[in-house]
This record gives structure tokens, C-alpha cells and sequence, in this order.
């Protein structure tokens, strides 16, 4: 069996936590996810930018790809392109 190795951590000024392997801060979030209310934790990247769920990850891709379809069909329009 692999021997496991416990490394403490130190919270930042925040009390979030750095995690070296994936390269994120781990910390508290407030707000609603589903619509359940409350206290959530979540991931940071390094510049304190809150990491989208998955599900919010593909809405907001679908919504950028209808922005930019929309952008292509006027400039198309314009004979732009």
C-alpha cells in the first residue's frame, strides 16, 4: 500500500486554501447553486476569479457561441466577411 503523506496547510488572509496540485485556491462562496442558498466551497484560480461550476461552464460557452453566430450572420449581412 502507497504511504500517504498529510502536508498541512496555511490559509491565506482570506482562510482559503492553496492547493498546489491543481493549481487553484479552495474557499467559501455565498450564494445560491441550484437555488439552494448558502455558504459553498469553491475553487479560485490564481488571480482570486471565482472557477465556474460545469453546468454554468457549458451555459456560458452556448451563450458565447450564439454571440458569436449572431456576430457572424450581421457581418455577413454587411458583407463584411
Amino acid at each position: 500500500m502507497p504511504k500517504v503523506l498529510y502536508q498541512e496547510l496555511t490559509p491565506n488572509e482570506r482562510g482559503w486554501l492553496w492547493c498546489q496540485r491543481l493549481g487553484l485556491w479552495l474557499g467559501t462562496w455565498a450564494g445560491a447553486i441550484e437555488v439552494k442558498p448558502g455558504t459553498w466551497l469553491r475553487f479560485y484560480d490564481q488571480q482570486n476569479n471565482l472557477v465556474l461550476l460545469p453546468k454554468r461552464m457549458v451555459e456560458f460557452s452556448r451563450a458565447s457561441n450564439l454571440k458569436l453566430r449572431v456576430q457572424f450572420r450581421r457581418d455577413m449581412l454587411r458583407g463584411a466577411l
